[in-house]
């Protein structure tokens, strides 16, 4: 196994899926919830955002459209 500085975001959560396999589906609804959130208030969020950063509002957003299609 990976050290956990040597892990990348999959590796990371393949590792928290395996450390609490009973609690993958309220993690799994919790993030459905929150990219149902996002996407609802789609319109509210970017007026607000520092365009100048590295993670846009439209990058999150299509974040949040990819999960909810997968």
């Amino acid at each position: 196994m990976k050290a956990l500085d040597k892990m990348d975001n999959l590796d990371k959560a393949g590792l928290l899926c395996k450390l609490f396999p009973a609690e993958l589906e309220n993690l799994q609804n919790a993030i459905k919830q929150q990219c149902d959130y996002f996407l609802q208030n789609e319109t509210a969020f970017p007026e607000g955002w520092y365009q100048k950063g590295l993670f846009t509002a439209e990058f999150w957003y299509r974040l949040g459209q990819n999960a909810q299609k997968a």
